[in-house]
């Protein structure tokens, strides 16, 4: 295998990036730590645009296989794909155009995730139904 040594590498149009393949292998060193980190684990690698417990409805969503209205402003998400809770299993939840407050709740001791729950909330601390979004990033089990 060839290696390729560069302080910089830019694209042959001046200022328009340059494209690059990040696969299960492509690791980067953090810092002057010298530890090899891996370019994928800390990607996104699911979402939901909205699911709306009003109507039970469901925008696109990616590695969700179904989403389960528990309770007034609690829903659970279930990933297609597991993450492996214990490396960094992120979900960045809610759509803020809904004016609520959200987070999650996933079991810290768990060895792979793979439900996550959502919590609404009003401005007076009600649980609410409402328009739930997120996205979830970590390695996949």
């Amino acid at each position: 295998m060839s290696v390729l040594k560069a302080n910089k590498i830019i694209g042959n149009v001046v200022d328009t990036g340059t494209k690059f393949t990040v696969d299960s292998d492509s690791t980067y060193i953090e810092g002057n730590s010298g530890k090899s980190l891996s370019f994928t684990q800390g990607a996104m690698k699911g979402f939901c645009v909205v699911y709306d417990q009003s109507d039970d409805t469901t925008g696109r969503t990616v590695n969700i296989s179904s989403i389960l209205d528990v309770s007034t402003g609690r829903i659970r998400y279930t990933h297609t794909n597991a993450f492996v809770a214990a490396k960094g299993y992120t979900m960045l939840p809610n759509d803020p155009s809904s004016g609520t407050i959200g987070f999650i709740s996933v079991d810290p001791k768990e060895t792979a995730t793979t439900t996550a729950d959502s919590y609404l909330y009003n401005s007076s601390r009600s649980a609410t139904d409402s328009k739930h979004g997120c996205a979830f990033g970590g390695e996949l089990a």
